[in-house]
């Protein structure tokens, strides 16, 4: 991507895009668009064709039989090659009826006519491999028939239902609006299980799951966005293992950039806040506070171990980066293949020698390493280099796929939860569209077009390493190239252009302030959603904290700087500049954060036991922090057709709990707190401690040796209560969990 590219008119042009695939299942799903259409023209003209095929595969039947002459024979092949090019394009042509998005009532038809035209695109692929045997290629020729007919027989009784729902509507025009909201409640249902999935992606793996059996159910261009998908060839496995590493071991501290800097970089948008704005429904707090949980346990699921990774259904690049490495070191071998694929060599004498024996050898794996590191190599490495044309063959051809790094996918928590949120950009999208007033596009551009997505996926990938170096965080710049190549990945899979997406930090930082550049205003929607933030963070502070209004917009104003000042109300801007709060924020971050980060970066972080330690005790408080958010909000999470929020969504759920469990999750905020306090203040403690020892050491023996010593031994008593009180705040913070643990009722499911 060259930069000169990000024009104000090329963003301009950005502001009118939307997402054209997502765009189109959304809008058919909750038009009815189905019946709108001219389907009947659409019916006849395949039926027509179907029928002209049958009579033709029938003609070429009868026409098989005992020894043909040449030319005949010649004749039936082209004439066969010609029925299954036409019998494919029948079989393509189901995609003009858009009969993957039709009511779920039609999809068995639907399905059986599809795979019935599939049986028989498959029969007639067999018949001239055969036609020395008339009777065998006869056979395959009856299977096609037979499927034909299968395929129009279901055709015929889908037309024939479409054209009495036809004439139901026509007579009872409320029926369409039913219809519509039974499309819409069957929608909510079917992201509702994709939250299931979510949670357990390895459902997938059992055939016989209830779960996967009801979400492959619904029409496959709908499910096959929530199964892997293909991997763009720029993705990098080791860099999204990096991001998930600065995650873990950053993970409070992301949390913490999310709410003071991500956030609100978005509501400096004003163009973009009216969306914003229309989608929290800002009259009530309730909604506000779900949609950023949800945003936060978004970014969590894509940065977890697995929450994003690459996985390949083939090891065919492997097998040509081993197949040089041995031709290197072994040029007397002959690459060959094996049974079932397997890769052998064979040497002079015709022993054959299997992958395993040479992988043992270590001047093989060494080379290997050296070659793997290259990457793909087909633009290094020739037949002649492989010493095999056979291996040529194989290289070229049957890992074309994989060469290509087709045969990769991207798969995880991630993938799902951005699957989903892309199906919800199309379902706002549609809504502000259609609804009454209509969103304003000339104003505002397409709502949730590519460039204000394109601006919100930097908010995540390159404002957080951003925010977490400004509280003492050291991250080289592989590191945060790393983390923002995560989410240059998660863009990809929401349909952001490629144009607008960049793993290159410099790249990143222009389009960044470009966007910003164009798009930044003061706006009144924009200072409400900055206003609703802060009272949520004040909220989720403890009610004994002093001055606890303030802290939100001070963290705010120190990641933002000047920004800060187009987001503030009257009120929080003279509480920003909260002069105890800016002091004890200022000792904290430059003395304590700034401190505990160096420690670990010099010191803990290269003793593997300890940076282990450490990264287990932050990421259970983080983890903590965002369950029990989750638990304490009832309502199925992304469910935007719905006004309901809370309590008044599960009826099962009284007032009185609600305060409980919120009064719980304020217990569990209050020990995470405690936690991370005590896994920051060790480090200081543990180098006073190791000062005083030393002076105590090599000091004198006047008072101030002893006095080095008395201290060394306060701090090492003090260092091991703080380990002991991270362990029991683990303990309490565990309990609080627990007790936060709610199950949904299975008829508020339903």
């Amino acid at each position: 991507m060259g930069n000169t590219q990000w024009t104000d008119e090329f963003l301009e042009k950005k502001r009118q895009e939307g997402d054209i695939w997502y765009d189109q299942y959304v809008r058919v799903i909750l038009s009815v668009a189905f019946l709108d259409g001219d389907r009947k023209r659409i019916f006849a003209d395949w039926m027509e064709s179907q029928s002209r095929l049958l009579a033709e595969t029938a003609r070429i039947a009868d026409a098989l039989g005992g020894d043909l002459p040449d030319a005949t024979a010649i004749d039936l092949r082209k004439r066969i090659d010609q029925l299954n090019v036409d019998q494919t394009k029948q079989y393509k042509a189901l995609d003009a009826w858009n009969s993957h998005l039709w009511p779920f009532q039609y999809q068995f038809h639907i399905d059986s006519t599809r795979l019935a035209t599939l049986m028989a695109c498959k029969a007639l692929a067999n018949v001239a491999p055969h036609m020395a045997s008339g009777a065998l290629a006869r056979s395959h020729l009856q299977t096609a028939l037979s499927a034909m007919n299968c395929a129009q027989s279901n055709a015929a009784l889908l037309e024939s239902r479409y054209q009495s729902l036809l004439a139901q509507v026509a007579a009872q025009p409320d029926l369409k609006q039913q219809i519509g909201a039974e499309n819409l409640a069957a929608y909510n249902r079917f992201l509702l299980i994709s939250d299931a999935i979510r949670e357990s992606p390895d459902i997938f793996l059992c055939e016989d799951a209830f779960r996967k059996a009801e979400f492959q159910s619904y029409p496959y261009n709908l499910n096959d966005n929530f199964t892997p998908g293909q991997c763009p060839s720029w993705g990098d496995g080791e860099k999204l293992r990096t991001g998930v590493r600065i995650w873990q071991e950053h993970m409070a501290g992301c949390v913490l950039v999310l709410f003071a800097y991500s956030l609100p970089a978005c509501y400096l948008m004003k163009k973009g806040v009216p969306m914003l704005y229309r989608t929290e429904r800002l009259g009530r707090q309730e909604f506000l506070a779900q949609r950023i949980y949800e945003t936060g346990f978004m970014v969590k699921d894509v940065m977890d171990e697995n929450g994003l990774s690459i996985i390949s259904d083939t090891v065919a690049m492997r097998t040509a980066w081993f197949a040089a490495a041995v031709h290197k070191v072994r040029p007397d071998l002959t690459f060959q293949l094996g049974r079932y694929l397997n890769p052998e060599w064979m040497d002079a004498q015709g022993t054959i020698h299997t992958y395993w024996e040479l992988l043992a050898d270590p001047t093989i794996q060494l080379e290997y390493r050296i070659i793997e590191k290259q990457g793909p190599m087909t633009d290094h490495y020739s037949a002649a280099d492989l010493g095999s044309p056979g291996f040529d063959q194989l290289f070229r051809h049957c890992l074309q796929d994989d060469v290509g790094l087709r045969g990769r996918r991207l798969w995880g928590r991630g993938c799902l939860s951005a699957a989903k949120v892309r199906y919800l950009h199309a379902s706002m999208r549609y809504r502000a569209l259609n609804d009454d007033p209509p969103y304003d596009v000339r104003e505002n551009g397409v709502p949730i077009n590519q460039e204000d997505q394109a601006y919100v996926l930097l908010t995540f990938g390159y404002l957080i390493p951003l925010g977490l170096e400004k509280l003492g965080a050291i991250l080289t710049r592989k590191e945060k190239e790393a983390f923002l190549h995560s989410w240059k990945v998660i863009g990809y899979v929401m349909g952001i252009d490629d144009e607008l997406l960049t793993d290159d930090l410099d790249e990143a930082k222009e389009l960044f302030e470009k966007i910003k550049i164009r798009q930044q205003a003061r706006s009144d929607k924009g200072v409400k959603l900055t206003s609703a933030l802060c009272t949520l963070i004040t909220d989720l502070l403890p009610a004994w904290l002093p001055f606890r209004s303030a802290i939100a917009p001070v963290l705010i104003r120190d990641q933002m700087g000047a920004d800060a000042d187009d987001l503030f109300d009257a009120k929080n801007r003279a509480e920003s500049r909260n002069p105890l709060v800016r002091g004890c924020w200022a000792f904290a971050k430059h003395f304590l954060l700034r401190g505990y980060f160096l420690s670990r970066h010099w010191f803990f972080d290269r003793i593997p036991s300890t940076r282990a330690g450490i990264n287990s005790q932050v990421e259970f408080m983080a983890t903590a922090l965002v369950n029990s958010l989750q638990q304490t909000y009832e309502r199925q999470r992304f469910d935007l057709f719905t006004q309901q929020v809370g309590i008044a969504a599960n009826p099962d759920v009284t007032r009185a709990e609600h305060q409980k469990r919120a009064a719980t999750r304020d217990r569990t905020l209050t020990w995470v707190a405690v936690g991370l306090l005590l896994i920051v203040l060790f480090h200081p403690l543990f180098w006073v401690g190791t000062a005083s020892l030393v002076v105590s050491l090599f000091g004198s023996t006047s008072w101030f040796g002893p006095a080095a010593n008395a201290v060394f031994w306060w701090m090492f008593w003090l260092c091991f209560v703080d380990v002991i009180g991270v362990v029991f705040v683990q303990r309490k913070v565990s309990e609080c969990l627990k007790a936060l643990v709610f199950d949904v009722p299975s008829k508020f499911l339903v």
